[in-house]
């Protein structure tokens, strides 16, 4: 991580002032592109989103961390100014926004689907329609699973 000295108050608001700025304009754009279809932005054009991890990545190299922690940790060493308050606050607010998106993206894909919670050692969703974002063939995951055992982790990445 980089030192105290090496950044200072100024380049703490303008990298955070460019990582919201960007955030806002991904989030705009995406927004637009479900008001059109749900089913178009997730096949189509959902790689808009993939444009978050090249703004976070710049943030850190011009902070000088490698992770979210290290962000927040260098914030805090110039909380006393009001602006960087006031940054933080407004990247907590579009995190959310973003976070909320995606949980919407989710709402209006699984439309009146019932989910259950699955708990440690409860049989997997294999029978769960699944779409190849690429070829848009369905399948399930019992289709990728075949009839062995594993230990599976899904991870949920829309770009």
């Amino acid at each position: 991580m980089a030192s105290e000295e090496e950044v200072n108050q100024g380049s703490v608001l303008s990298t955070l002032h460019s990582l919201t700025e960007g955030m806002e304009d991904i989030v705009k754009k995406a927004r637009e592109y479900v008001k059109d279809s749900v089913d178009d932005f997730v096949s189509k054009r959902v790689s808009c989103l993939g444009g978050l991890i090249g703004l976070y990545c710049k943030t850190f190299l011009r902070l000088g961390v490698t992770t979210r922690s290290e962000v927040n940790r260098l914030c805090q060493r110039h909380f006393r100014h009001q602006e960087v308050q006031e940054a933080v606050a407004h990247l907590d607010d579009m995190e959310r926004e973003w976070n909320d998106f995606l949980k919407d993206i989710d709402r209006k894909l699984q439309g009146d689907a019932s989910t259950t919670e699955l708990v440690i050692g409860s049989p997997g969703p294999c029978d769960i329609p699944l779409a190849d974002a690429k070829t848009d063939k369905k399948l399930t995951l019992r289709d990728y699973l075949g009839d062995k055992n594993l230990v599976l982790v899904l991870l949920r990445h829309f770009a």
